[in-house]
């Protein structure tokens, strides 16, 4: 019985794989819609040549099975995509042909590509007219290793002309490295070095370029809970000479998600590293380059990097003495700070604000964990803000010596140094008052163990300026209430306040790009609770940030935490009266012209006087 049953089962298999398919005759061929998922079909035994159909002179081998697809062209340049990877020495070629005529012949002819090994296959195709439909013709050498018929995929593309952000060709400084971190969610594109001229034909202008070693380029989020997602529109690079390798984190040699060379659109990777970052390096060999990639760059939900480390310059720790530090971190943060001098990458950063409290030499050792790790740092300052770090006073950016310290001290007498240098710069002579910001960073691939600060200068002497983090005020709390006629009442509460000048009220509706609301004179100098208040009269619709910054006496200045609150301006309702007392109306452009009392909900009166211009 069950040889019965496999009998049965392999002529049931055997007919299906016989039945002629639709598209088998160029007047039969499916229509392919313009940028949607790829068709996956197969030729079969019974998808044979018909009388009058042209066998291209591209093919390497005896055709003798064709299936046949159109589609019509919505822009002038446009790609053609067919997926041989599934199977492995198969033999398969395509022809695309400028008519929707049966049969095309030779003069029809617009590209024609011939596979044998288990690789995609591009058309790029130009000069096409919009309107117009062509034909696709798909050929199988049955007599190959893959016998009866061949899996295949296809789909028709248009390409993304959208500027973007470019791949370099050479490092910054020594390195591999092509060009500073990209901290974004919002969707961008991503090209290869030819741009998005890279649709053309192959050896047209906008390929990428040949000779290109290894150089890498970072996305990030810059949203807290997000991590990067790239999403291909195409890649066409030359197989087994020109990989592009797409990396899971922020650095050259982070974990190979993928190594790809030619991969259809949709395809998409997405970071599962704690940075939320991906990564991509490339090289080129010097003969043959093709058309390049067209890479969509968003962002996904997920656990990614949490916004609250000291990972960015924004939220750096305060150093509150000459006491030890211990750090270590998780990811570049999710804003792309400094990269200027020598500091050309953030990999796995942390960020520290030191205020001087008495002048002196600066010396530092930064020790890692694990000797082998490579770190680095720079030094902004003095006096800088975070969006606006210039170039860093003292930086190494050194490749890992043995031990791997670094610093500040030990005999060095320069001031910055690249890969090349030996990870010692001279020590810094600082004021009482002065701010700088320090940025560690971790070059690896991997967050690794961390590492310890001292305030020494390995054989070159020890720090003589003192650092402290006593904060001109202590803000016990900074409050926001919402009136019921939706005006916005500030409160904050000072224990202490030290040659404190003024608040500055700060005010924005994006949490980036804040404007001075009002200033509040300080106490000065006080031991005692003090209480400080302001109303905004002019809120918001929808969410109002605030922050204040407080400035000293000598100009020095801090920021608070950002507060925010959500105001719906639609939710007042005002009734208006007369001088008698009488209720007018419920709407202002209702009023004729005359003297009113404004009621609002909240025994909040206002005299207001309406007058007609002509």
């Amino acid at each position: 019985m069950r040889k019965l049953y496999l009998i049965l089962n392999f002529l049931f298999f055997a007919l299906l794989s016989n039945s002629q398919p639709a598209n088998d005759n160029c007047a039969s061929a499916l229509n392919l819609t313009v940028n949607s998922n790829p068709i996956c079909a197969q030729t079969t035994v019974a998808s044979t040549v018909q009388g009058g159909e042209y066998i291209i002179a591209c093919t390497a081998a005896s055709i003798d099975q064709t299936v046949w697809y159109k589609f019509t062209a919505t822009q002038s340049n446009m790609s053609v995509w067919v997926d041989n990877s599934t199977t492995g020495g198969c033999h398969i070629a395509t022809a695309i042909y400028n008519t929707n005529v049966c049969f095309p012949g030779a003069g029809n002819v617009i590209s024609c590509k011939d596979n044998v090994a288990p690789v995609d296959m591009w058309h790029h195709l130009t000069g096409l007219t919009i309107g117009n439909t062509y034909l696709i013709q798909i050929m199988y050498n049955a007599g190959g290793p893959c016998g009866g018929g061949q899996t295949f995929c296809i789909s028709v593309i248009t390409p993304n002309t959208t500027a973007g952000y470019l791949h370099s060709t050479v490092g910054l400084q020594n390195t591999y490295l092509g060009d500073c971190m990209v901290s974004s969610c919002s969707s961008s594109q991503y090209y290869d070095n030819g741009g998005s001229g890279g649709n053309g034909i192959d050896g047209s202008a906008g390929n990428y370029s040949n000779s290109i070693n290894l150089i890498y380029k970072t996305f990030c989020p810059d949203v807290a809970g997000n991590c990067i997602r790239a999403t291909v529109n195409f890649i066409d690079l030359e197989t087994s000479f020109d990989p592009l390798r797409i990396l899971n984190g922020p650095t050259q040699n982070s974990t190979i998600l993928s190594t790809v060379y030619q991969v259809g659109n949709g395809t998409s990777y997405t970071s599962t590293d704690g940075s939320g970052c991906l990564s991509f390096r490339f090289s080129s060999d010097a003969t043959i380059n093709r058309a390049g990639w067209n890479i969509t760059i968003s962002c996904i939900a997920c656990a990614g990097p949490n916004g609250t480390d000291d990972n960015d310059c924004l939220r750096s720790t305060m150093v509150c003495s000459n006491a030890t530090i211990t750090g270590a971190s998780t990811g570049p943060g999710i804003i792309s700070d400094g990269c200027s001098g020598c500091n050309i990458s953030e990999n796995y950063s942390n960020w520290y604000n030191i205020t001087i409290s008495g002048s002196g030499d600066l010396y530092l050792t930064i020790d890692p964990a694990v000797n082998t790790d490579d770190y680095d740092f720079a030094i902004y300052g003095p006096n800088v803000s975070c969006g606006s770090l210039g170039t860093p006073t003292r930086c190494s950016y050194a490749a890992t010596p043995s031990p791997g310290n670094t610093g500040l001290g030990n005999g060095a007498v320069d001031l910055s140094e690249d890969v090349t240098g030996n990870s010692w710069v001279a020590p810094l002579s600082v004021l009482t008052g002065e701010i700088y910001y320090l940025m560690v960073n971790k070059w690896d691939p991997t967050p690794g163990n961390g590492f310890t600060l001292y305030w020494t200068g390995g054989v070159g002497g020890s720090s003589t300026a003192t650092l402290s983090c006593v904060l001109p005020i202590e803000l016990l709390s900074f409050t926001l209430y919402k009136n019921n006629n939706n005006d916005i009442l500030l409160k904050w509460t000072t224990a202490s306040e030290i040659n404190n000048d003024y608040f500055t009220i700060e005010k924005s509706n994006t949490d980036i790009d804040f404007e001075i609301l009002t200033n509040v004179r300080g106490a000065g100098n006080s031991s005692q609770l003090l209480n400080y208040s302001y109303i905004d009269y002019n809120p918001y619709n929808g969410i109002n940030y605030y922050r204040l910054k407080q400035t000293d006496y000598d100009g020095q200045y801090s920021y608070s935490e950002i507060i925010a609150i959500i105001i719906d301006i639609n939710e007042i309702e005002y009734i208006y009266y007369d001088i008698y007392g009488r209720i007018m109306s419920k709407e202002w452009d209702e009023l004729p012209l005359g003297i009113y009392i404004r009621f609002d909900g909240d025994n909040y009166k206002k005299l207001l006087k309406f007058y007609n211009i002509y």
